[in-house]
């Protein structure tokens, strides 16, 4: 027997001519069964819950066309749960469901984006007329949306072919694709005339004008770091984005005082990215290290480095073989508890896996003597 809050998988399937697919959400599981199982004869795809957080996680991963919602409910009521799934899905369209005691709320209900309730007890041929209106209302909704992104290529199109003007084309292609994409942000970046950098053009989005005129270089264009800045940046990968300040010393100790000065540290920014996409950073690190890559130089038994290695030119076509290039190597471990940050730059030293990792290797052995140590002797 299935838990109450999970879903019902007889009723996960799809009709062969369904007529939509519903969501349908109550804390009484017969009442909820009964209807899944009664739209489902209908022809419509039906998915039940019994818990809103439930059927949240649901919608974030799947599409629906209807939720259908008890409005009182532990835990999660209708009107918390009709807002929350509106976020990842405007366009999703909310029956509630309720008690005659609780007809105003139902209407509160509507005022955040329900589009009908029907009060409890209610019969099936009551039910299936609002299904079908809060249908038409997802297919004009989702026709709505197509017709806006026609329009905005159509402008596009037409700025293309009737202007000569670079920037009203630019103005209306970053118009079309926040239209198109549903984005909060855009940017237009555009060559620069020695075709070495970007520079953002235009921009769409709140507190955005500043990155106007930014300078990006373009493969391995020129671009002037200080191991300093490497470490501080590698700190951020390794920790999940967090930018600390740099220090020298962090804390002064007497034997007679004990502490007589400490610096705790101090945050001063952060990279944005998901932890989804922090965590493939990381393992692509690793793998540098540790399989594929570069960066074989600085591998550890019983120590995961991750880390990336660089050849940094000096000059145009110069070769690392004559001693032009300055060799890199970046890198932090452990990677699963990230402790220390080790970045090497040799100067003229040419490739950074042949000179900078192996004494990236070298500082490691070092700092964590003792779990290198253990990690040769078995049990």
């Amino acid at each position: 027997m299935k838990a109450p809050d999970s879903p019902i998988p007889p009723f996960s399937h799809s009709p062969t001519h369904k007529l939509g697919r519903l969501l349908i959400v109550d804390d009484e599981p017969e009442l909820m069964t009964t209807l899944c199982t009664t739209l489902a004869e209908r022809g419509y795809e039906t998915v039940g819950f019994s818990s809103g957080h439930e059927a949240l996680e649901v919608l974030k991963e799947q599409e629906f066309d209807v939720l259908l919602t008890d409005l009182m409910m532990p835990e999660m009521d209708g009107i918390t749960l009709l807002r929350a799934a509106l976020d990842p899905d405007p366009n999703l369209v909310g029956i509630v469901m309720t008690g005659h005691g609780t007809v105003q709320t139902a209407v509160d209900a509507m005022k955040v984006g329900a589009f009908d309730y029907v009060l409890k007890p209610f019969k099936l041929n009551t039910l299936l007329p609002v299904i079908a209106r809060a249908l038409d209302v997802r297919r004009l909704r989702l026709e709505n949306l197509q017709l806006r992104e026609t329009t905005a290529i159509y402008e596009l199109s037409m700025a293309v072919a009737l202007t000569l003007d670079m920037n009203t084309i630019l103005h209306k292609g970053a118009d079309a694709a926040m239209q198109g994409c549903k984005a909060d942000e855009v940017s237009i970046m555009l060559p620069m005339r020695a075709g070495t950098e970007l520079y953002v053009a235009i921009t769409r989005g709140e507190n955005r004008e500043h990155l106007l005129g930014y300078h990006m270089s373009i493969g391995q264009g020129a671009l002037l770091v200080t191991p300093m800045q490497v470490a501080r940046f590698m700190s951020a990968v390794a920790n999940g984005g967090v930018l600390w300040k740099p220090r020298l010393v962090q804390r002064i100790e007497r034997p007679e005082q004990g502490v007589v000065f400490r610096d705790p540290g101090q945050v001063n920014g952060h990279v944005e990215l998901s932890p989804v996409v922090w965590a493939l950073i990381r393992d692509g690190l690793w793998a540098v290290v540790n399989e594929w890559g570069t960066g074989g130089a600085a591998k550890i038994p019983g120590l995961d480095v991750a880390g990336k290695t660089g050849t940094a030119q000096t000059m145009a076509n110069s070769k690392s073989e004559r001693g032009e290039d300055h060799a890199w190597f970046a890198a932090f471990a452990p990677v699963r508890d990230p402790q220390a940050v080790v970045v090497v730059l040799v100067e003229r030293g040419g490739h950074g896996g042949e000179a900078a990792a192996p004494i990236a290797r070298k500082i490691f052995n070092a700092i964590f003597y003792e779990k290198v140590a253990m990690a040769g002797f078995p049990g």
